[in-house]
């Protein structure tokens, strides 16, 4: 420091000063800037952390989506890649269900045969006794 400086001066209020006037007001003035400026940088502080965090949410949907797509491909991946496998499987069934038809009718058919020839010949013998 200056010789100057350090010297002791007794302002117009009668208070006994270590800096000369100027020197305090100047210093004062720069304390108030300072503390002017922290309050704009911890508003500024506030205001980035707000505007992370919003961006953070909207991340955070972006990503939600990003999966729900994902899942979604790969279910239709899953769907088109199982479908001709269970085509077959249904027409094996359905073959299978035809030939169990198909057998059931001509059982059908061959015990309507056999009942036609029973009441057939019942007919005969209730005419054959009929008759005698």
């Amino acid at each position: 420091m200056e010789a100057q400086s350090s010297r002791v001066v007794v302002d117009d209020n009668g208070r006994i000063r270590l800096l000369n006037p100027s020197e305090f007001f100047r210093s004062r003035e720069i304390a108030q800037a300072c503390a002017s400026f922290r309050t704009k940088i911890l508003h500024f502080h506030q205001m980035s952390k707000q505007i992370l965090d919003q961006v953070g949410e909207e991340a955070q949907k972006v990503e939600s989506a990003k999966q729900e797509a994902i899942d979604l491909r790969h279910s239709v991946a899953l769907e088109i890649a199982s479908r001709p496998q269970r085509l077959k499987d249904q027409r094996e069934e359905i073959t299978c269900l035809q030939e169990e038809l198909d057998r059931l009718i001509t059982e059908y058919e061959s015990l309507a045969t056999v009942r036609r020839e029973q009441e057939l010949l019942l007919a005969q013998l209730t005419y054959t006794n009929a008759s005698t």
